[in-house]
């Protein structure tokens, strides 16, 4: 299993766990301009729509290049949810070399 797999499988097994409503949808490229900003280079994404902000975060985007999982990017993330991954050097865990702040609560974790 792959870590893209990993994470998938981890966020909607917490989704499922606390009951958590949400859409979750695949699709190819599009232009993310912050995304793009932080040279992720990716070729598609994938969407995990999340009510409320439950877990941490609300929505997050995981993006692929070539099978590979190569950053994600959530939003709406409280200050705990971002000390304990910083604090485990994981978000799901998936191991990450790098967290990038985007703007306001919105944070770019790179694989």
């Amino acid at each position: 299993m792959n870590n893209y797999q990993i994470l998938v499988q981890q966020l909607t097994m917490w989704l499922n766990k606390f009951e958590i409503p949400y859409m979750a949808s695949k699709e190819g490229y599009v232009s993310s301009s912050d995304v793009a900003q932080s040279g992720v280079v990716y070729d598609e994404q994938y969407f995990f729509r999340i009510m409320g902000v439950k877990l941490g975060h609300s929505s997050m985007i995981i993006y692929v290049n070539k099978g590979s999982l190569v950053a994600a990017k959530l939003n709406e993330v409280s200050d705990k949810f971002l000390n304990v991954t910083k604090l485990l050097g994981q978000i799901y865990g998936v191991d990450y070399k790098g967290i990038k702040s985007l703007h306001s609560n919105s944070y770019l974790y790179l694989f």
